[in-house]
């Protein structure tokens, strides 16, 4: 072969393996953003859950520190007359109050959608965290069973809410109608079928 085709071939061939290492490079490139985009949305998703369950263990504290707050309210400075907290309105009022406080958006019974010919009310919707809470007083006839039997049926209501992604269920029960809590807790607490439902029962 002539010196000059030889010249001629050996240059075509450094121009393939520029452009091969530059198209290499590009794809290295593109492989490397697709990988950090990835990366960034695995660790948005991570946040939105963690910031979710966040929001709802707070829901859950609010319920837990129900008694103590009512305890607070009857006890006034200087002999001043107690804050009533004698049924279930006066329950849902205080805690609306406190969640707003806190979360700030809360709609007050927004109406669940009907289901086996039936509606719910919920007595609060945390719209911005896609929250439900549910509030309940027990009294004589609403004791274990019918308190069981009212959260198993407003579970699978509030599973088809729009605007509802978890429930927090709070249980007052200042005289002790529920027998065992703990284990009502334990049986109606659960992530299922798209709903996280969080029961709390607390005297």
């Amino acid at each position: 072969m002539p010196d000059d085709d030889l010249d001629r071939l050996i240059g075509e061939t450094q121009g393939l393996d520029e452009r091969a290492r530059g198209v290499q490079g590009e794809s290295t490139f593109h492989s490397s953003l697709l990988e950090q985009r990835q990366l960034l949305t695995q660790a948005k998703q991570t946040l939105a859950k963690e910031h979710s369950a966040y929001e709802l263990g707070l829901a859950v504290r609010v319920g837990r520190g129900l008694p103590g707050l009512i305890n607070a309210l009857g006890k006034r400075y200087d002999g001043r007359p107690a804050f009533e907290v004698s049924d279930e309105y006066d329950v849902q009022d205080l805690l609306g109050g406190v969640l707003r406080a806190i979360f700030g958006d809360v709609r007050e019974e927004d109406p669940a959608p009907i289901r086996a010919g039936g509606s719910s009310r919920v007595d609060f919707i945390l719209k911005p965290q896609r929250i439900a809470v549910e509030v309940k007083v027990t009294r004589d006839g609403l004791k274990d069973r019918a308190i069981g039997d009212q959260l198993i049926e407003d579970i699978e209501r509030y599973r088809s809410h729009p605007d509802c992604d978890a429930l927090v269920a709070i249980v007052y029960d200042p005289h002790r109608h529920v027998s065992n809590p703990a284990g009502l807790e334990n049986d109606l607490s659960r992530d299922d079928r798209g709903l996280t439902v969080r029961v709390v029962i607390t005297s």
